[in-house]
């Protein structure tokens, strides 16, 4: 958990850097990198290839060197000295020598040889036999054809002639013994008679069994040195030659350093040759960053200047596009969002406006009065609707004696739905409590004259004069009222254009039986004064009164078919055995939902349904 944090951490810090670096500079970057990673690349193993043939070149020399050597000193012993002692074996005497000729070494006794080897030691083991005596080198070389006595003889070998000193063989020390560990030359005074026989090179020769040899070793200092051995032919003697490996790879380094020179100039070339073309192809580049930026931070007045070439001029211009695309759907979201506000504001006016309708309406549970069970429905196509249904209980008074008590029931219906249509439904509601809410006392002539037949006329024509002024003839309704009166047993009905109202009762046999009231009149809003009609019938307990807005038997199914007054009044015939307003109601509701199914509403519903009881 910890690591994944720093390595998002590590990541998020790096985009961030990558983010502050231009083009151009990551270009150039990336340019530079691979520069150098070929120059290296390419210097390393140049250096090892270097490296390698100036190896092999110095085993090359030093050892054609040697040879070189070796054949002079044979020349040398052989035809360049004319100088050289003669020496017999006596016979009587093993190991005593005796000169015979010549002058060279006469002060040398080699009676006293045997103790170093004798006359079959190595002195005369090969047929030249270097060896080295008081500082003075010589080679002894034995006498063929006579085989009873040993004789042989004796040439001095000047070596410090032959073998260039230390300072002219550049640091290169060459030396030379026999098998017998013994040191016959050497150019360096590092070398000498006591630590010859201690010399690296001189043990890895010993363990050897070549007789030429190349190899890499360190010195007592831990320094590593090229080393050569060379046993000269037919002979005991041995040249060795070391070399510290930095004198001889002194040169590999000044070649790179050199090269190095060289491929930093051309790197510097190239990146200032380079520049100039990367900085005018990555201006365009730099220019749509920063319109891009400017854009993303919602700036859309900056002008795109198509320029560059290939792919960044057709970017110039896909950006250019863009630009125009994001300016005018800028241009939409702001609308969008005024449209969106000015939604939500009339969104909350309509949400109030459906709660003061609500306020209007009566409650929707079972109201019980005068006698009555009254339940009603009411399902809004919108928020807020254009019906409306009221429902008054009024009694008259003569002193303490209660002369008539009855129920009125109102249905309206505004044509529309909706905001407009709800607004009516508020004066509707306004004037119906000012006719019909309030309960006065007043004496038996008076109550007489409020419920005459010409209260509801009276109401209606009021009614239609404020909507006309209000709506200038552009709004219109329909209306039904019915006054139920319990003691008269009677119900008086005025319709101003609504659907008929069903008048439910049961025959002598029980059967239910349901039958629409033919009264019309005249709609509200369109005159000043309609000409409603009205209608008494009798109305006896257990008799329903069923007022319904056009929307319930207007309604389609997704057929096409409408749920007509027809099935309403096959519906309230089957009602079967239901003997309250709520379940007539329900059983209504019910049948014309399934009705329509999934059909979307297109008008509001309203239905009340009063119940006479005993």
């Amino acid at each position: 958990m910890v690591i994944t944090q720093k390595l998002d951490l590590v990541r998020s810090h790096w985009q961030a850097r990558s983010r502050r670096v231009p083009m151009l500079g990551f270009v150039m970057g990336t340019i530079i990198t691979a520069v150098v990673i070929a120059f290296l690349t390419i210097g390393f193993f140049c250096a090892n290839l270097l490296y390698d043939h100036k190896q092999a070149d110095s085993w090359s020399i030093m050892m054609l060197e040697l040879d070189n050597l070796i054949s002079v000193l044979y020349r040398d012993i052989e035809h360049g000295s004319e100088k050289y002692s003669e020496y017999h074996e006596d016979p009587a005497k093993k190991g005593v020598f005796t000169r015979i000729s010549g002058t060279f070494l006469e002060k040398i006794d080699f009676n006293g040889m045997e103790a170093s080897g004798g006359s079959d030691g190595w002195f005369i083991e090969h047929e030249f036999n270097f060896f080295a005596v008081n500082g003075a080198s010589f080679v002894v070389k034995r006498i063929p054809g006579n085989t009873m006595i040993t004789s042989f003889r004796a040439y001095p070998v000047a070596l410090a002639s032959l073998i260039p000193n230390l300072e002219e063989s550049g640091g290169t020390m060459i030396y030379a013994g026999n098998r017998a560990n013994q040191l016959i030359f050497s150019n360096s005074d590092e070398i000498s008679s006591e630590n010859f026989p201690k010399q690296s090179l001189l043990r890895r020769f010993i363990m050897s069994p070549l007789q030429v040899g190349q190899l890499t070793f360190n010195d007592a200092s831990g320094n590593s040195h090229y080393g050569f051995f060379r046993e000269v032919p037919h002979s005991n003697l041995v040249f060795f030659a070391e070399a510290p490996v930095s004198r001889l790879t002194t040169g590999v380094y000044e070649i790179l350093a050199a090269t190095g020179a060289i491929l930093l100039g051309l790197l510097v070339a190239v990146l200032v040759a380079a520049r100039i073309p990367l900085a005018i192809a990555f201006k365009p580049l730099s220019t749509l960053a920063d319109i891009t930026r400017k854009i993303g931070e919602g700036r859309f007045d900056v002008k795109i200047e198509h320029r560059g070439i290939g792919e960044v001029l057709h970017l110039s211009k896909s950006i250019g596009l863009m630009t125009d695309g994001l300016i005018k759907r800028d241009h939409e979201i702001a609308a969008l969002m005024e449209e969106q506000k000015e939604k939500i504001r009339l969104e909350s006016e309509v949400a109030i406006a459906k709660a003061i309708q609500e306020n209007f309406l009566p409650p929707k549970s079972t109201q019980m009065m005068a006698r009555s069970a009254i339940a009603s429905t009411y399902v809004p196509a919108d928020e807020v609707a254009g019906d409306w249904f009221g429902v008054a209980e009024r009694k008259a008074e003569i002193g303490s004696a209660v002369t008539q008590s009855e129920v009125i029931v109102c249905l309206a219906d505004v044509s529309g739905h909706g905001v407009g249509a709800s607004m009516f439904t508020a004066v509707i509601a306004g004037v119906f409590d000012q006719y019909f809410a309030k309960e006065p006392k007043d004496d038996a002539p008076q109550v007489r004259q409020r419920i005459a037949a010409q209260e509801f006329r009276i109401f209606a024509q009021s009614l239609s004069g404020t909507m006309l002024r209000i709506g200038k003839s552009k709004w219109h309704a329909t209306m039904a009222l019915a006054r139920y009166s319990p003691a008269a047993q009677r119900m008086s009905i005025t319709n101003c254009g609504h659907p008929f109202p069903v008048h439910v009762s049961r025959n002598e046999a029980g059967k239910v039986t349901a039958k629409q009231l033919s009264i019309g009149g005249d709609c509200l809003g369109l005159s000043a004064a309609p000409e409603p009609e009205s209608m008494d019938v009798d109305f006896r307990p257990g008799d329903y009164l069923v007022l319904f807005s056009d929307c319930l038997v207007e309604s389609e199914n997704p057929d096409g078919q409408p749920f007509s007054t027809r099935r309403l009044l096959n519906t309230i015939k089957a009602s079967g055995d239901i003997a309250t307003a709520e379940g007539l109601k329900d059983h209504i509701v019910g049948q014309w939902r399934t009705f329509i199914g999934t059909q979307k509403q297109d008008d509001d519903l309203s239905l009340i349904v009063l119940r006479a009881d005993t």
